[in-house]
């Protein structure tokens, strides 16, 4: 195992330790700040439920739930296990982010196990919305690096959590894009007894 860790050691200092200049430190900012405390997500969560008709509920309702489990995953079930520090707390010459609060414990990266669980459902509603969710996603996995805040193997494990979070969202309630059996479709009409119904060929 000792290897594994090695290469998620190096894989952290590559990232961390490439400024980019502005561009990358403004993009992870964003990032950061769109996704603190679940903003973004809870946000668009709401306006599908306001906006979204009876399918935009349901998918706010699911996706809603796939949030909180992820972050009970994450927060007050994982990091508090396993504890691992941060970093900043376990290497010297860390570049941090100025103005971006540092986590308790690193291991996983909450905000990567609340954009994993938002993604797969908001991808599925299509054209820009899944561009920009997937867009952040990953954007927030890279900054969550970037920032100094967690190693790769904690994004890895949000990752992880969140798709399991999205799934057991979609199980415990059903899938938001299903057609419910029975609607939109016409029933057939029964006969009365004694009368037939007209079939084919029959006036």
């Amino acid at each position: 195992m000792a290897w594994l860790w090695q290469a998620d050691r190096s894989l952290f200092f590559l990232i961390n330790g490439r400024p980019g200049g502005a561009p990358a430190r403004d993009i992870a900012m964003a990032a950061l700040w769109l996704t603190s405390g679940a903003a973004c997500w809870l946000t668009v969560f709401g306006l599908g439920f306001v906006l979204g008709g009876r399918r935009g509920r349901r998918l706010a309702v699911t996706g809603l739930v796939a949030l909180l489990l992820a972050h009970a995953g994450a927060v007050w079930g994982l990091q508090g296990l396993a504890q691992r520090a941060t970093p900043a707390h376990t290497y010297a010459g860390v570049r941090l982010l100025a103005g971006v609060a540092m986590p308790r414990f690193s291991l996983p990266a909450a905000r990567v196990a609340e954009a994993c669980a938002s993604w797969p459902l908001l991808r599925r509603a299509g054209g820009l919305m899944r561009l920009l969710a997937g867009g952040l996603a990953a954007a927030v996995a890279w900054a969550a690096v970037y920032s100094g805040a967690h190693f790769p193997s904690d994004v890895a494990a949000g990752a992880v959590i969140g798709l399991l979070s999205a799934a057991a969202s979609v199980w415990l309630l059903g899938d938001p894009f299903a057609r419910r059996r029975g609607a939109f479709v016409p029933l057939p009409a029964r006969a009365r007894r004694g009368r037939r119904l007209p079939g084919p060929g029959r006036a």
